[in-house]
């Protein structure tokens, strides 16, 4: 079983395509993603694992009746707010994650090279 699990794509794979390869052998309790993971697929196999999806709802979804738990978690967003949503789910954790990877790529450049 692993304890790290990453995925290096061009701008040509899409985040989703990865979840399932990142998460097969990796014990973890919560996935933090921007809404380019957000899928009621996504959500359906990390709920099969035990693994709860805090995944940014893209601003554009219509959240109908909570039935699942990606359109409770848009629903929720929408009548309270990005920002209550954020602070309800600890979004900023992801935030410093993605900020961290931002320095990278200032300081050696975009592109990683071995």
């Amino acid at each position: 079983m692993s304890l790290v699990s990453n995925s290096t794509t061009d701008h040509k794979k899409d985040d989703r395509s990865q979840v399932k390869e990142l998460t097969k052998d990796v014990k973890t309790k919560e996935l933090l993603g921007d809404p380019g993971y957000d899928g009621e697929n996504i959500y359906k196999m990390l709920c099969k694992k035990g693994i709860k999806p805090t995944i940014r709802p893209p601003n554009n979804l219509v959240a109908k009746k909570a039935k699942t738990e990606r359109q409770h978690s848009a629903t929720y967003q929408q009548n309270k707010g990005y920002h209550s949503w954020r602070n309800k789910n600890k979004y900023g954790r992801r935030e410093s994650v993605e900020n961290t990877f931002f320095r990278f790529k200032n300081s050696f450049g975009s592109k990683f090279l071995s």
